[in-house]
């Protein structure tokens, strides 16, 4: 997914933020949260500056900008983020395809979204414009992205153990002959369950099938 950012659309105005306003940076992984504080640092954001999860409780920050930066695993710091969103001040969040279930949450409730693909000083400009009041900054298609991600996730979880084997067969290149002889099934029973598994993804292709899954693990190829 292309870097963007986009509004939800029952989204609550977000006070733009002065140049010399301060910008709270926090992820569950360090590393992440210095790397973005130091580039927003860099492009001007002098204020910016890391902080720990427990300063991001309702009524803290005051209108210091907040961005929050989702973890390897799509994990997003702090409290529930429905009470991190009621801060006054401008919230960034910032993930990738694993955290769409949290990004498209954020976004619904007002934040401004960030998918992180992009080269990262691509990324802390982005963020940066976004603090300032700049909402044309990236895709006003993400939520619609978010969406799909989301719906493909749920659709792959449906699937039963046998079926999810089949699928990750079929998107490792297999065909029904050589899914059948490593899983020591007959022929007609991978074909059945390639029917299943077309009609639970909603899809009428294993081609598109094997796209589902790979969304729904957030892009990441399937080995088998």
């Amino acid at each position: 997914m292309a870097y963007a950012a986009v509004r939800g659309a029952r989204s609550r105005p977000a006070a733009p933020a002065r140049r010399d306003d301060g910008v709270d940076v926090a992820s569950r992984d360090r590393v992440l949260a210095v790397a973005v504080a130091a580039g927003l640092r860099a492009v001007g954001r002098c204020g910016a500056r890391t902080v720990p999860e427990d300063a991001l409780r309702p009524g803290s920050g005051g209108r210091r900008g907040l961005v929050l930066v989702a973890d390897d695993a799509g994990s997003l710091p702090g409290p529930p983020l429905l009470a991190v969103l009621r801060r006054p001040g401008p919230v960034v969040v910032v993930g990738g395809a694993v955290a769409a279930d949290r990004l498209l949450l954020a976004a619904r409730a007002g934040a401004l979204v960030v998918a992180a693909e992009r080269p990262f000083g691509d990324q802390v400009r982005t963020v940066a414009r976004m603090l300032a009041g700049d909402v044309r900054a990236g895709d006003a298609l993400l939520v619609d992205q978010l969406v799909g991600v989301v719906r493909d996730r749920r659709a792959v979880a449906s699937l039963t153990g046998r079926e999810t084997e089949v699928l990750e067969h079929l998107a490792g290149g297999r065909s029904v002959a050589e899914i059948a002889a490593a899983l020591v099934l007959s022929v007609a029973t991978v074909r059945a369950h390639v029917r299943s598994i077309l009609g639970k993804l909603g899809v009428s292709s294993q081609l598109a099938a094997s796209a589902a899954l790979a969304r729904a693990r957030g892009g990441r190829p399937v080995r088998r």
